[in-house]
């Protein structure tokens, strides 16, 4: 119950601070990115045991330099938060989402990658025309994270998830 507040807390604590002054789903993507991501100018292994760098990036092209400065890694966010976006919306063939909603898919596809993300109950749901609670609960679910072959829950996929749904669900 304590971590369950704990998680609760920091979601919350991370949504409600101010996302860009620009308002729009390119600029909330990239912000919401940088708070759940993190950044690190070295070479490491996340949580799944992959190498990456800067904001998460698993890109061998970029994680093989073993070093970003964090322009070079606002710059790449930006362009893979572009192309996702350019992506989803195509994707989604005329229905509409909010900027917020945008910018939860936008995590969430980054996350889990685009083929993932394509063959989700999340991506199925958004097609269907559910929105609101319905997707935000589906969202919450996609906690695991592989190691060793296994799947294992993960504190912060639980933290990124539940900010992720409360996005989409405002």
């Amino acid at each position: 119950m304590r971590h369950d507040r704990f998680i609760m807390g920091a979601a919350l604590a991370a949504l409600f601070l101010p996302l860009s002054a620009v308002g729009n789903a390119a600029s909330e993507s990239v912000e919401l990115l940088k708070r759940l991501e993190g950044f690190r100018p070295s070479a490491y292994l996340c949580q799944a045991g992959e190498l990456a760098i800067g904001y998460g990036f698993t890109d061998q092209r970029i994680v093989s330099r073993g070093t970003i400065s964090r322009a070079e890694a606002d710059r790449e966010l930006k362009r893979l938060c572009d192309s996702l976006l350019r992506k989803i919306r195509m994707d989604l063939k005329g229905r509409s989402l909010t900027d917020t909603q945008t910018a939860a898919i936008v995590s969430f596809a980054y996350n889990v990658g685009w083929g993932t993300y394509r063959t989700s109950t999340v991506r199925r749901m958004i097609l269907q025309g559910r929105r609101g609670a319905d997707v935000a609960e589906e969202i919450r679910k996609w906690v695991f994270v592989t190691q060793d072959g296994r799947k294992i829950r993960s504190r912060g996929l639980q933290k990124r998830r539940l900010t992720e749904a409360l996005m989409f669900a405002r």
